[in-house]
């Protein structure tokens, strides 16, 4: 259940970072790097 909240607060973040990129290519692909490292499973 922990982990459930921890991840919609991150994705929620995310969606407002990504946002405030207003349309800018470099900053929402810098946005979606992000979110890929951050949900790829460590090994």
């Amino acid at each position: 259940m922990e982990f459930s909240k921890a991840m919609a607060v991150f994705i929620a973040d995310w969606r407002k970072e990504a946002g405030a990129c207003n349309g800018s290519a470099e900053c929402l692909e810098r946005s979606a790097r992000q979110l890929r490292g951050a949900l790829t499973p460590h090994s």
